[in-house]
């Protein structure tokens, strides 16, 4: 289908040609493993490099329903409440995720690059429009983020230490300010992994489990 092909430059050596399957137009056994074929075009030669499914992404279920591409990323939107900002690195597939945590199944996504150099992200439902700004969730080492109504909050992991261990930083960003150039809270995991958190979407509370038990933190404008 056509909507799904696209061309993507990653630089002026780096040109891919991108195919993929989409939720929708696929028998119900293989709807669980969606997928973008990657080629890479070399002076009229197309040749297939790899492939972007669930395992590339460390998925169990990948449901894609439409993709795009923008300043040499691959913007994914899926049935099961996720968008993901994909980049091509080498051999590497490096990415962040977003999920607005309300079971939602985005149809179409598309971006705008802003002149002050946010980048804001719309995504369609079957009911209405889902708009993210992206701006300053382009680390590669963020692994989870989500939002309510006052609040963004990401998860980065960083393995540039002594040990070689990864420290996991939960970042909570004030949505008032649109523009998110400046972290509102940070909370620190050092030597922890399987570290994960969700975002109440009324109260803004933050529940975190590591494997030391959970705790529960309260985001206020008095913190």
């Amino acid at each position: 289908v056509g909507r799904h092909l696209r061309l993507l430059r990653v630089d002026d050596s780096h040109l891919y040609l991108l195919r993929a399957s989409a939720w929708s137009e696929m028998a119900p056994q293989y709807q669980d493993n969606t997928f973008i074929q990657v080629f890479r075009i070399v002076n009229y030669d197309i040749n297939y490099i790899r492939v972007i499914d669930r395992s590339a992404l460390n998925l169990t279920y990948f449901a894609l329903e439409d993709f795009q591409v923008n300043n040499g990323e691959i913007l994914i939107a899926t049935r099961n409440d996720t968008a993901y900002r994909v980049r091509l690195s080498g051999d590497n597939v490096v990415y962040s995720v977003f999920t607005s945590g309300a079971g939602l199944e985005f149809t179409y996504i598309n971006a705008h690059n802003r002149a002050d150099g946010g980048l804001t992200v719309v995504l369609a439902t079957n009911g209405g429009l889902y708009e993210v700004d992206w701006t300053t969730i382009n680390n590669d080492n963020i692994v989870r983020v989500e939002l309510n109504d006052d609040y963004v909050v990401s998860q980065s992991e960083d393995v540039e230490n002594v040990n070689g261990t990864s420290i996991y930083y939960i970042n909570v960003y004030d949505r008032q300010h649109r523009i998110l150039s400046e972290v509102y809270a940070v909370y620190n995991y050092a030597g922890l992994t399987n570290v994960h958190f969700a975002l109440d979407q009324t109260s803004s509370n933050i529940l975190v489990i590591t494997p030391k038990g959970a705790e529960n933190y309260a985001v206020t404008s008095n913190y």
